[in-house]
């Protein structure tokens, strides 16, 4: 039991700071993320298919930090926090490098077009640290 609680304790202060992380950077949504496998809440060939909320349905749901998910009782959910959960914030960088956000339709970004962005980001620094 001393297990259980230390593990989930841990994983819910690494939930917590991702989030406050991101936030403090100015980030104001992202996805949802789980560890994609049998053991996901909800995983309809997992091991915990009548998970209520199914963690494996918010995959990829983009949220705003503001407004999270709902948990069982209704308060606000994070990646992360809920009891031994595996699942990650991943923080949608765009609205701080200057892009657009998905909030309108939380379409995922095109990962071509960050490897592209993120190539030029790094040319610029190397610039600027040369120069």
């Amino acid at each position: 039991r001393a297990e259980l609680i230390a593990v989930d304790q841990v994983g819910k202060l690494n939930g917590q700071l991702n989030v406050q992380r991101s936030a403090d950077l100015g980030v104001t949504h992202g996805w949802w993320r789980t560890s994609e496998d049998e053991r996901v809440r909800g995983n309809p060939t997992g091991l915990y298919p009548k998970a209520n909320p199914s963690h494996y349905a918010r995959n990829g749901l983009y949220f705003a930090i503001a407004d999270p998910p709902k948990g069982k009782d209704g308060s606000p959910e994070m990646p992360g926090v809920p009891v031994r959960c595996r699942c990650r914030f991943e923080a949608d960088l765009r609205a701080i490098l200057g892009g657009e956000t998905a909030a309108a339709g939380g379409a995922e970004p095109d990962v071509d077009a960050q490897e592209a962005e993120a190539e030029a980001l790094r040319r610029q620094v190397e610039a600027m640290m040369a120069g």
